[in-house]
C-alpha cells in the first residue's frame, strides 16, 4: 500500500523524480484509517503544502510512516479508549524534512529503549531501521505532551 501511494503520486506529478510527501502521507493515512475500525476519528494528518522529496525518500518514509501509524493505532490506546494519533510532515529550517508520528496514549514500555536488541527487535522496527539507513535519516523517540510517544524522522 505504501509503495502504491508513492506510485500514484509519481503518476500525478510532472516530475517523475519528485513526490509530494504531504499528499502521499494523507492518502496513506486515509488507507490505514479505512482498514482499522475507529481509526478515521483518531488519525490527524498535517503537512506543509508543496513539500517534495525524491521518489526513493518517499518510498522509505511511506514504509516507515505505515509501521509507526499502524503501531500507534494498535497499541497506544486500550480497546474502546479514545485518543488521537498525529502525523506531520514539514520542511526543516536546515534543509530536509521532518516526519512525526505522535500518540497520547500509554507510552512505550519502561524497558523499551534498554531491552536487548540481539534479535533486531520486531519486524516493524527492523523495516524502519533499514529504510532509515537507506536514506541517511535519523529516528528520535520521545514523549508527546504528557503520556504518549512521538517518533520523529529527520532526513
Amino acid at each position: 500500500m505504501s509503495v502504491a501511494r508513492v506510485h500514484d503520486s509519481l503518476q500525478q506529478s510532472a516530475d517523475i523524480e519528485s513526490v509530494d510527501l504531504g499528499e502521499t502521507l494523507r492518502r496513506l493515512c486515509d488507507d490505514l484509517a479505512a482498514g482499522v475500525a475507529g481509526a478515521a476519528q483518531r488519525l490527524e494528518v498535517e503537512a506543509d503544502s508543496g513539500l517534495t522529496v525524491s521518489s526513493r525518500t518517499a518510498v522509505a518514509l511511506s514504509l516507515v510512516a505505515t509501521e509507526l501509524v499502524t503501531n500507534a493505532l494498535k497499541y497506544a490506546y486500550g480497546p474502546g479508549e479514545p485518543g488521537r494519533v498525529e502525523v506531520s510532515a514539514k520542511a526543516r529550517p536546515s534543509g530536509g524534512v521532518e516526519v512525526r508520528v505522535c500518540d497520547f496514549g500509554r507510552g512505550l514500555p519502561p524497558n523499551w529503549a534498554t531491552r536487548p536488541r540481539s534479535d533486531g527487535g520486531g519486524l516493524g522496527m527492523r523495516v524502519i531501521r533499514v529504510m532509515l539507513e537507506r536514506i541517511g535519516a535519523e529516528l528520535e523517540v520521545g514523549s508527546a505532551e504528557g503520556p504518549g510517544t512521538c517518533f520523529t524522522v529527520l532526513v
